[in-house]
């Protein structure tokens, strides 16, 4: 189930078990990516398809949230605009990644966006 392995992977808090994660997605994003766009333009213009959106995405951040409670990380009130962060990050990079094939330094997107992750969800450096 991915929203274990996400909730396990914030808890572990390791730059590598989040790049791993990451790049699995980021192996789908062919796949599903087109789907989630068709999805994001509904949502701008039909309340229902809004709200499924939106309850997505909440789904997700509460992973991170999740992960970052069990692992005793940062404090609570920081913790979802936190998870709201690194998701809108993660889609972004998705979304250039899937209609922008020729991205420059595209080989790095997924590395810089778990160093994002990384500092944002574990490091309390």
């Amino acid at each position: 189930m991915t929203a274990a392995e996400l909730v396990d992977v914030v808890r572990a808090g390791e730059l590598a078990g989040i790049l791993a994660w990451l790049e699995s997605r980021a192996a789908l994003w062919p796949v599903f990516r087109p789907y989630l766009d068709v999805l994001e333009e509904a949502a701008a213009v039909d309340r229902e398809v809004r709200a499924l959106v939106e309850g997505w995405h909440e789904e997700v951040i509460s992973d991170l949230v999740r992960g970052m409670e069990l692992a005793g990380r940062f404090p609570e009130e920081t913790h979802h605009i936190r998870g709201t962060l690194a998701f809108t990050s993660l889609d972004y990079v998705a979304t250039l990644w899937t209609r922008r094939k020729f991205e420059p330094n595209r080989e790095h997107a997924l590395e810089v966006l778990a160093d994002n992750w990384y500092h944002l969800l574990c490091d309390e450096g």
